[in-house]
């Protein structure tokens, strides 16, 4: 995916802004004065902006899909494991700790849940007498697993990602390194015709010349440490969602690729609780590629993000697959309605 990534960058943005540069110079019968540079660039060389936004979005988006997908890979047979240990796959399950009063979960999926309950009703529609959702709830995580669904299902999960909001969160990601790609290419620009010009006095046909010459060494590995680590940050920040989503209660960072920082090779190993960040070269990062780390950790990382569960009761009844949160939510609701009438009625 990192190379159609950075292939697809390279044709549509890159190579497209390189020939345009090289025919407005070509076109320059005198070099602008040093003080009217930058603004004669951003008039005349800006990178297609509509291709740019097209091909972030299109791999941002694919890469949050692989992330989630390698999530919910992950998570499985650990949640499945975690619930054997507990013996939810025989017996109800412990009070899920979700309470009788408006929503209060940290967890997004849990709100949904939480607000979906209390919107319908809760139990007084189905049943006589209040028991609290988290009753209920147990209830239908066995029922599910008995009958081969929930996480208990034959079939392969599949992950894509059509929750508006963390989509939004990474396109707003998308946007901002877009503004960056721009003018990081339009600086380098200057500088090379700042040099060239004023330092050693070279006419425009000269310096198309010289264009022809260093762009493509200049951006030769461009594209590729923009797409790796634009579509590790979109991996991570997907995973990382996707674990605590479903109910994964700790997480662990394990290097990968085959040369590793000296720093993550120091952090491999170390488990924290699902919502503390790992220490990481003195930096805290929650998960590997987290966009609040500085660039020296985060681009070109390979590391991952491994789930841990200690807890089964925070596993909702059925995955999250990148749906909207209030989506999985109603399908929950519904199974733990349709348990409930079906315990009425025995």
């Amino acid at each position: 995916m990192e190379r159609r990534f950075a292939a697809e960058l390279q044709s549509r943005v890159i190579e497209p802004w390189h020939r345009r540069c090289w025919a407005w110079v070509r076109r320059l019968e005198d070099a602008p004065s040093e003080k009217a540079l930058t603004g004669a660039i951003r008039a005349n060389c800006l990178p297609n902006q509509t291709a740019l936004a097209e091909v972030l979005r299109q791999y941002i988006l694919e890469a949050a899909d692989a992330g989630g997908q390698d999530a919910l890979d992950r998570a499985r047979p650990v949640i499945l494991a975690a619930l054997k240990r507990s013996g939810l796959e025989k017996r109800a399950q412990e009070a899920i700790p979700v309470p009788a009063s408006p929503p209060s979960s940290e967890s997004a999926i849990w709100k949904a849940i939480e607000a979906e309950w209390f919107a319908a009703g809760g139990p007084g529609e189905v049943r006589k007498g209040a028991i609290p959702l988290h009753e209920d709830m147990r209830s239908t995580v066995q029922e599910l697993l008995s009958r081969g669904e929930g996480w208990n299902a034959g079939e392969d999960f599949v992950f894509h990602l059509r929750d508006p909001e963390l989509q939004r969160e990474l396109l707003r990601r998308g946007e901002k390194i877009k503004g960056h790609v721009t003018d990081t290419m339009l600086s380098d620009f200057r500088d090379l015709m700042a040099q060239q010009f004023y330092r050693e006095g070279l006419p425009p046909d000269q310096l198309a010349l010289e264009i022809e010459k260093l762009f493509p060494t200049t951006y030769k590995d461009r594209a590729l440490v923009i797409a790796n680590t634009e579509t590790g940050i979109a991996y991570g920040v997907t995973n990382h969602e996707a674990s605590v989503r479903n109910g994964v209660d700790g997480h662990e960072w394990r290097t990968a690729g085959s040369n590793p920082r000296a720093a993550h090779s120091a952090a491999s190993g170390q488990v924290r609780p699902i919502t503390q960040p790992f220490i990481v070269g003195g930096e805290r990062l929650m998960h590997p590629s987290d966009p609040a780390g500085s660039a020296g950790n985060i681009i070109n990382c390979h590391c991952l993000e491994l789930p841990v569960l200690n807890d089964a009761r925070f596993v909702p009844a059925k995955p999250w697959t990148g749906q909207p949160a209030r989506e999985l939510a109603r399908e929950i609701i519904k199974a733990v309605v349709a348990t409930v009438l079906q315990e009425v009625t025995r």
